[in-house]
């Protein structure tokens, strides 16, 4: 329960014993300190174990007058025992705090540490990770590990469309010479270039959102069933549910679009450095 939790931790009205009351002594009402005996239960060793010079005792029968040991008061008066270990109901070992989603969590740490001070408290605060400990330390290992594997692919997917544009200018190099020899200027075939690739990554990267949206909208209603404890604690429960949130889509969005443009650079380049007469000669 909270009480035994509280008792473990030391959470207790008075927080220290008095200093009188040293090892092997005990506490009387009045708060003098008296010898307690060998066992600390207030009877001798022989009372409770026998004659120690024999192991093995003929049973006899008890007599009617012999004394018994009344085990509720063995200890003496505990009253100040009590009195030091009596537990606070009002501590706490920790306190969670859920921010609203349009609150700043630094802003929040920084005005609760603020109060903390103000108020003369013994307590620090922390983020989610430093809570949650290992748990929070593997998941932040995962996420570091995807945003790798994430970021090799971008690489991959920049040199293979600034290829496939090269190609693509290659094979045109006659038209954009007739194009300079009409009197299109440099600017006007950087244009070109980087507004065919942006309409080609836009329209990509829509189709694959609507893709991957129906993707996740189909794994989020059949539900991904976890083997094993480690994918409990990777899920965050026994089936893991993924939905699409705005922020995905929004930098999807974005990340097509800007490896688009850098894709498209080194190929406006090559276009550019062809004299409109030899792009002529050569168609």
């Amino acid at each position: 329960s909270a009480g035994t939790l509280r008792s473990l931790k030391g959470m207790t009205m008075k927080p220290a014993v008095p200093q009188n009351a040293a090892p092997g002594h005990s506490l009387s009402s009045g708060g003098a300190a008296t010898e307690a005996p060998a066992t600390g239960l207030g009877v001798s060793d022989a009372a409770l174990f026998g004659d120690p010079n024999s192991l093995v005792q003929s049973p006899s029968a008890v007599s009617q007058g012999a004394q018994r040991i009344n085990f509720d008061t063995i200890l003496g008066d505990t009253s100040i025992r009590n009195a030091y270990s009596e537990v606070d109901s009002n501590a706490w070992n920790f306190l969670l705090v859920k921010t609203s989603p349009s609150a700043s969590v630094l802003g929040v740490q920084k005005s609760l540490r603020a109060y903390l001070t103000q108020q003369g408290l013994d307590a620090a605060v922390s983020d989610w990770s430093w809570g949650a400990g290992p748990v929070a330390t593997l998941a932040l290992s995962l996420q570091l590990i995807f945003n790798i594997i994430i970021f090799i692919i971008l690489v991959v997917a920049v040199i293979i469309i600034m290829n496939t544009l090269v190609i693509s200018v290659t094979e045109r190099i006659g038209e954009i010479g007739t194009i300079r020899a009409i009197g299109g200027g440099k600017p006007f075939i950087r244009k070109m270039i980087v507004w065919e690739t942006l309409t080609l990554s836009i329209t990509a990267g829509l189709g694959g959102v609507v893709l991957g949206t129906l993707l996740i909208g189909i794994i989020n209603g059949i539900g991904i069933q976890s083997s094993n404890v480690f994918f409990e604690i990777l899920f965050g429960g026994t089936t893991l549910r993924p939905i699409v949130s705005f922020g995905s889509v929004f930098w999807s969005l974005v990340s097509t679009v800007g490896i688009g443009v850098l894709s498209s650079l080194y190929p406006t380049a090559v276009a550019l450095r062809i004299s409109p007469v030899r792009a002529m000669q050569k168609n």
